[in-house]
Formats: structure tokens, C-alpha cells, sequence
């Protein structure tokens, strides 16, 4: 059992607590205590050292934040909470440097396949000028 000091935000509202954790389960039981989110899903991330949000969901998840913590010398996990369905990727203002910014707008869906360039140079109607059989040789050959 490890003993944890958290500081967690949740739609702006920050709290600060204590848990013993064995697992990232008895992380989320604290959450749903000090947040009142009996039955509701919620989602958990934490910042690592490159800057970037880590989902926090498995146990394995939860070790690699307390090595990433012991390592950076800080004593306080720092967790962004959102509740399932809140699919912004960025947190509310959240001290230690996690501020909320616009979320990304989509990307309209772009065709599959070869880019078109037009229709063809004799117009895409039938067959090519010369026949289509070979290359244009400037005279015909007589039917058989």
C-alpha cells in the first residue's frame, strides 16, 4: 500500500486529499467520495514529464505515475478529473501549469483514392479518337 497526496480538479473545482492506494481502484473509490460521483464513469489523467496528459485507468497506469512522481522529486500527484461523455482533451485551469484551451475543431473527412484531374483530353465520351486498340498509326486497316 502506498500513501498518496493528491490534488485533483474536476470542472474547475480543485481539492486536495490523502488516500492509501493498492491499486488505482481504491484512487478512483477517494474520487468518487470527494467529487460525490456515486455512479457516475469519470475518466482520470495526469501530466507527465514531456508535458503531455496521461489517461490513468489500469493499475500498471497508476505505477508509471508514482515512478514518473518519486523521480521528479514531487510528493503530489496532480490529476485532471472529467466525467464520461465531457470529451474535451483539455483541462480547466489547474495549478502546476495545466490550463484549458480551445478544443480541437474536426478535420473534414478527406476523398479516398487517386485525385482527380478531369475528365480526360477527348472528353471522356467512348473510346479514345484513335480507336483505343494500340497506338494511333495515322491509317486504318481494312475490315476482314
Amino acid at each position: 500500500m502506498t500513501d498518496l497526496k493528491v490534488k485533483s480538479e474536476l470542472d474547475g473545482d480543485i481539492r486536495r486529499f490523502s488516500v492509501r492506494v493498492d491499486g488505482v481502484a481504491d484512487l478512483k473509490s477517494q474520487i468518487r467520495k470527494t467529487y460525490r460521483l456515486e455512479g457516475e464513469r469519470f475518466g482520470m489523467k495526469y501530466k507527465d514529464e514531456d508535458g503531455d496528459l496521461v489517461t490513468l485507468e489500469l493499475d500498471s497506469e497508476l505505477e508509471e505515475a508514482l515512478v514518473l512522481l518519486e523521480s521528479s522529486g514531487a510528493s503530489l500527484l496532480k490529476l485532471s478529473i472529467r466525467k464520461a461523455g465531457n470529451t474535451g482533451t483539455q483541462p480547466a485551469n489547474f495549478p502546476g501549469g495545466l490550463k484549458a484551451g480551445p478544443s480541437p475543431k474536426p478535420v473534414p473527412a478527406q476523398p479516398r483514392g487517386p485525385p482527380s484531374h478531369g475528365p480526360p483530353p477527348h472528353g471522356g465520351h467512348g473510346p479514345p479518337p484513335h480507336g483505343g486498340h494500340g497506338p494511333p498509326s495515322g491509317h486504318m486497316h481494312p475490315p476482314q
